[in-house]
């Protein structure tokens, strides 16, 4: 695949010793990724052969398909594949039967040793490039992604892995992940998260910045989108809590990482907004309680990552204080005043004052809150009325973040993932 351009170059090769009829029969589709394909009058798949291209226009007005074949000729023969099984969607409970159209196949006689291309791209200016040189500029670009230094075939696979979640947003300039890829866009919460191992560990400090700006560049009410829209008519959804707090988990890293003290201070203004929004509430009922938590939630909304909703039924609420929540927003108040101190930021004073003091009351109330006599955390706590132990793998967040609660090692010693572990 073509970094960059939506091209795909097919190669065939034949190992043998004798010459062999090559078949190759293109099933067209036109769709997004959320929805299947289905045989209907709108679609004619129109085309015109120029040379050795064809150029296919599923409908009126599409924009087109080319398709480049050197050396091989084309045969129209037109029909309609029915009910395609796709046995992933069909595991997953999707819809999982797709029609796809045929307008004719590719023939060329193989000798031995010799190799065929197949390009089919959406781009023209890609038919003018020599299939060898694009296949030569790729896998250059491939081993370039190859840590320096590094003999592990298991980490040059997941460098390369990591490498096609990173996607140029037109919108903004600027790059992107997809965590998600290819159910959903950019997420903020995923993004986060995913940023740490596929841009931070690997070393991209520029992808890395390029993305970190455009989420700052996009917070609103102290909060990060949960959500880019997949188009321009719809807008921005901010219906996360822990997104805005991953991102400070992630600038520490990107800190630890790359020293880039320059890139913590322009944004450090961000970090300030961010916590005053919480600290006076924002959006969905997020708001620090008297012992420092972090409260969020409302009816008819889903704040953390187990975000399933139905229509108007949210399947696992989670209202109140969720514990990784607090553990991610501790993290939040301890690395911004590490950054304070560790670069000799100015803040506002009550800013600072305020982070100073929520994290000692969290400090101070976690371990009554959230441990209870069964060994592990709680998964969500409504200070001063009730407790959900529901026991969900949420509260190893808890145990795994830059700064631990106070009494991280007596909540380890109370055996929370010998306990975890043991359940089936």
């Amino acid at each position: 695949m073509v970094y960059g351009k939506n091209a795909t170059v097919i190669e065939y090769k034949n190992l043998g010793t004798q010459s062999i009829p090559l078949t190759m029969t293109p099933f067209l589709v036109d769709r997004d990724y959320h929805g299947l394909f289905y045989e209907g009058r709108v679609f004619d798949f129109y085309y015109e052969k120029i040379g050795d291209i064809l150029k296919i226009h599923s409908r009126y007005g599409a924009a087109p398909l080319y398709i480049k074949q050197e050396r091989g000729k084309f045969e129209e023969n037109r029909y309609w594949i029915k009910n395609l099984e796709y046995e992933g969607e069909k595991y997953r409970g999707l819809d999982y039967h797709e029609d796809a159209n045929v307008i004719g196949k590719f023939n060329q006689l193989l000798a031995p040793g010799k190799n065929c291309f197949l390009v089919m791209t959406t781009n023209a200016n890609i038919l003018g490039s020599n299939p060898v040189d694009l296949k030569k500029t790729e896998l250059s670009r491939l081993r370039k992604l190859n840590p320096k230094g590094n003999t592990d075939t298991f980490l040059k696979d997941l460098s390369i892995a990591a490498d096609q979640f990173i996607v140029k947003r037109a919108s903004t300039d600027s790059f992107s992940i997809l965590a998600g890829y290819h159910w959903f866009t950019d997420w903020g919460r995923d993004t986060m998260i995913a940023l740490r191992g596929i841009g931070i560990a690997t070393g991209r400090k520029k992808e890395s910045q390029s993305i970190l700006k455009t989420f700052f560049e996009n917070i609103d009410r102290g909060m990060l989108p949960n959500r880019f829209p997949d188009n321009d008519q719809d807008a921005v959804e901010y219906n996360t809590v822990d997104a805005t707090l991953w991102l400070f988990v992630t600038l520490y890293e990107y800190y630890q990482k790359f020293q880039d003290a320059t890139f913590i201070k322009k944004h450090f203004t961000h970090l300030t907004d961010i916590l005053t929004h919480h600290f006076e509430g924002t959006r969905y009922n997020i708001h620090v309680t008297d012992q420092g938590f972090l409260w969020a939630g409302e009816p008819g909304v889903q704040l953390t990552w187990m975000d399933a909703k139905i229509g108007d039924f949210v399947v696992t609420p989670r209202e109140g204080c969720a514990v990784e929540i607090q553990a991610l927003w501790y993290n939040a108040l301890m690395i911004y005043q590490f950054f304070q101190q560790e670069l000799c930021l100015q803040s506002a004073d009550e800013t600072l004052a305020k982070s100073k003091i929520v994290s000692t009351k969290i400090r101070q109330h976690f371990v009554t809150s959230f441990y209870n006599d069964k060994g592990y955390l709680n998964d969500v706590v409504i200070p001063k009325e009730s407790t959900d132990n529901a026991i969900r793998p949420n509260q190893i967040f808890a145990l795994s973040l830059p700064f631990d609660l106070g009494k991280k090692k007596e909540i380890i010693s109370h055996n929370i993932i010998p306990f975890l572990l043991s359940l089936d």
